[in-house]
């Protein structure tokens, strides 16, 4: 199941750009360029797959780009989620999320039982994260959270750091790590 990851700053080649060679993953595109540069403008995230599925070490992941049509002419996120989904046998099965003791991108954010399994994740829309829909707006944005809140001029909460595919990737991996290590742990579950 190997993974070779993208290589950063790769110069953009039309829509053929491969971003990830996989073995037994899904890779889809559901979203086209043509509307990602609409919604979002130029970015990592034109080209890159919104859903992407694969396994690591038993465990499956599964990343996806959110995105919400908030009206005709509005649409909110662009930002990639990353999850996976706790086999029946580990101990943290049937848990809330919250209670399951993963360290991750912004904490785990999402937890989820239902037919197909218990999937846990985090997003890459936290406030030092680019969420892609607002960087079209990004200095009107900046503009009127310095108005109402003038202490953040010189606060780091709008440096640019856009959460690319092959950080999700990596992300997914970890918590299918640190899991199998929990369920391996001898330690009680609190």
């Amino acid at each position: 199941m190997g993974l070779t990851l993208p290589r950063q700053g790769k110069a953009r080649q039309g829509k053929a750009r491969i971003y990830l060679r996989m073995t037994e993953e899904v890779r889809k595109h559901l979203y086209t360029p043509e509307a990602k540069l609409e919604w979002f403008g130029e970015g990592p995230w034109v080209d890159e797959p919104d859903l992407l599925e694969f396994t690591h070490n038993g465990i499956e992941c599964r990343i996806i780009r959110v995105i919400s049509k908030d009206g005709p002419n509005h649409v909110f996120g662009g930002h990639l989620c990353g999850y996976i989904c706790l086999p029946k046998e580990s101990k943290y099965y049937g848990k809330a999320y919250d209670d399951i003791p993963i360290e991750v991108h912004g904490g785990l954010t999402f937890g989820q039982n239902g037919d197909v399994g218990q999937w846990i994740g985090f997003d890459c829309a936290h406030s030092v994260d680019v969420v892609p829909s607002m960087i079209k707006n990004k200095n009107e944005i900046i503009d009127k959270c310095i108005k109402d809140y003038p202490h953040l001029a010189k606060s780091r909460i709008f440096e640019d750091s856009y959460k690319q595919i092959y950080f999700v990737i990596q992300e997914c991996k970890s918590m299918a790590d640190q899991l199998i290590a929990l369920d391996n742990s001898s330690e009680p579950i609190v």
